[in-house]
């Protein structure tokens, strides 16, 4: 089985139902990484904080698959994985708002924002509108087409990512619904105020998962192309 970087938030409570293989439910599973550096420290899967490296590398898995990659390889990924980061996000849920702002940098692909443009209620007008340009409503017409993560500074890490979020501007459905009337509003508001508690909370976020270490061999594999199996 492989890991499909999708994230849907499915209820106000931050609930999120990740594309993926869980190694502690399936171990014979190979589990598609790459690897993310900063300052020196290497983020490695983990049971707890696994979900917050797959929004981490969100944008890069995108523009790598298909979007339907997955539909015959992982078919029943979803019920697999719900129950495990439902309970990562309860317990961790200001360290997912802080991590999944790395989707300031990057961009993704028409499919995963396709419906978002075209049919959500939460999207501000005018920015529907301009993405719709470069993202047909029929699929497949563009499906591979860009779009940046963050249309205000989309090449700088800042709290830029939050203040679209709260002008309804967030790019895929997954990051809108941390500003949605749900509890992660006034995490938003804070990190948009200031930039210096959300650099303490990534901060120490990212120390947390500085020690964990990898399952490699037989247990699993980390990619250097999430579509592929590395070469012996």
């Amino acid at each position: 089985m492989d890991v499909r970087d999708s994230t849907i938030f499915i209820t106000k409570k931050l609930s999120l139902s990740i594309f993926s293989s869980f190694w502690s439910k399936l171990p014979s599973i190979i589990f598609a990484l790459n690897i993310f550096n900063m300052e020196g420290l290497s983020i490695m899967k983990y049971q707890y904080y696994s979900f917050a490296l797959l929004l981490l590398l969100l944008a890069t898995c995108k523009a790598q698959l298909s979007s339907t990659f997955y539909d015959n390889t992982c078919p029943n990924a979803l019920s697999t994985i719900q129950t495990s980061i439902n309970a990562a996000i309860s317990q961790e849920t200001r360290m997912a708002a802080s991590l999944i702002r790395s989707h300031t940098i990057g961009q993704a692909q028409c499919f995963t924002f396709r419906e978002r443009i075209y049919n959500a209620t939460d999207i501000d007008a005018a920015f529907a509108s301009n993405l719709r340009n470069g993202c047909p409503q029929t699929s497949p017409n563009g499906n591979s087409n860009l779009a940046p993560l963050d249309t205000l500074t989309p090449n700088s890490f800042d709290n830029n990512y939050f203040t679209n979020l709260v002008d309804q501007k967030g790019l895929l459905a997954s990051d809108q619904i941390l500003f949605s009337g749900g509890e992660t509003d006034s995490i938003v508001t804070e990190y948009t105020n200031s930039a210096s508690t959300f650099n303490s909370d990534f901060a120490s976020a990212m120390v947390k998962m500085g020690n964990i270490e990898p399952t490699t061999g037989s247990a699993g594999q980390i990619r250097r192309i999430c579509s592929a199996v590395n070469s012996s």
